[in-house]
């Protein structure tokens, strides 16, 4: 088991890399993306790796478990 606790929380992908990944997926998946939509798609993938990457870089203490019923 890998203990999640010591490995750092991955860096939001750059503008750059979000647009090497949407070219490559958009051709492997033959999902063709059109070029006006690029830019948007891209930035949007930027942002949520960065609510992903706060998220994943919040560290549980060893008895931290997930609520067995959610009460807002």
């Amino acid at each position: 088991m890998v203990d999640a606790s010591s490995s750092p929380a991955p860096a939001p992908v750059t503008r750059a890399e979000a647009e090497r990944l949407l070219e490559a997926v958009s051709a492997a998946l033959a999902l063709p993306i059109p070029p006006p939509c690029l830019p948007g798609t891209s930035d949007a993938l930027v942002r949520l790796s960065e609510a992903a990457a706060l998220l994943l870089s919040f560290r549980l203490g060893e008895r931290d478990e997930p609520a067995p019923v959610f009460r807002p």
